[in-house]
């Protein structure tokens, strides 16, 4: 977290003294593919993009398991954590427990993204920017830390301390090798402790990330005069509806948020009807079922739907 926060710090420096318009001023990197992409598609991308680049395979800790997080905003499929449990002859019950403990974890860790996403999103609403290509650049950035962070505590708690845990406790190892070192060596008080340390790192992280965005859009709105007369007259973004992972994928459905779960799996079902592969063998009516799914499971975990 201190190494976020000087980065800010440097950043907020630069935007406040550039000669060339702080923030605002960006040189091209060739012409842009899609120019005046809608903000939805411009997020959509960006989360690939940073993706691709962090690094995705890590060492779950006492067991020397190394897995691979490659699905989006940090999560994994556990496919190495389960080839591990076979080959070591663990039950399939205990194998069956782990996956879906890790599964119930990651469950209530993304509502908790989407929470923090939220968040951020309200605060680019609320200094109200034009729309721009610029704008988007600029608020990208805050996104992108907003990820680097989830990322950090993902495998600083989750995977350094949360997962072996959670093996330990269904092999019924002995807490003192696993979590030596801590105050409390029972497990369940362990992960107790590190899930709400992992919840309260990361709200004071994105905290600072929107606090330091507010000092960084006061500072270019005293400093700026061309910044000023470019938000004049011109319409601004609702980045909370139009570049949320919930919002996505409410849209995907052909659904707004205050739809009742009952209407919602009743459309759930029309979509099935339409586009399932017994139903349409289309490439395209593939692609689309497999993105309905997505959208309604995330939906179905946020509102606790069974």
């Amino acid at each position: 977290m201190n190494n976020i926060f000087i980065f800010l710090i440097i950043f907020a420096l630069i935007s406040v003294f550039s000669s060339s318009g702080g923030f605002w001023y960006r040189k091209s990197r060739g012409k842009r593919g899609a120019k005046g992409e809608r903000t939805f598609d411009v997020f959509e991308k960006n989360k690939m993009i940073w993706l691709q680049r962090v690094q995705k395979t890590h060492q779950i800790p006492f067991y020397g398991i190394e897995e691979v997080f490659n699905v989006f905003p940090f999560f994994s499929d556990y496919n190495e954590v389960k080839s591990w449990l076979i080959k070591k002859n663990i039950s399939s019950k205990k194998t069956d427990l782990i996956l879906l403990t890790l599964k119930h974890y990651e469950e209530n860790f993304m509502k908790y993204w989407i929470e923090q996403e939220r968040n951020l999103l309200i605060a680019f609403d609320k200094i109200n920017l034009p729309q721009s290509q610029r704008a988007i650049d600029f608020l990208l950035q805050y996104y992108n830390l907003f990820l680097d962070v989830f990322q950090e505590q993902m495998v600083n708690c989750y995977i350094q301390k949360i997962i072996p845990a959670i093996i330990g406790n269904v092999l019924e190892e002995d807490p003192q090798k696993i979590i030596h070192g801590q105050q409390n060596n029972d497990f369940k008080h362990f992960l107790h402790q590190k899930i709400e340390e992992f919840y309260m790192n990361l709200n004071n992280d994105v905290q600072i990330i929107i606090q330091q965005l507010y000092a960084d859009i006061n500072s270019m709105r005293y400093t700026n005069s061309s910044f000023n007369q470019s938000e004049k007259n011109q319409q601004s973004y609702n980045f909370n509806e139009q570049a949320s992972e919930l919002g996505k994928a409410y849209k995907t459905l052909g659904v707004d948020e205050q739809i009742s779960d009952q209407e919602l799996k009743t459309k759930y079902r029309q979509l099935a009807m339409e586009y399932h592969p017994d139903k349409n063998d289309s490439h395209q009516a593939k692609e689309k079922m497999a993105k309905i799914n997505a959208a309604y499971d995330l939906v179905k975990k946020v509102r606790n739907i069974k």
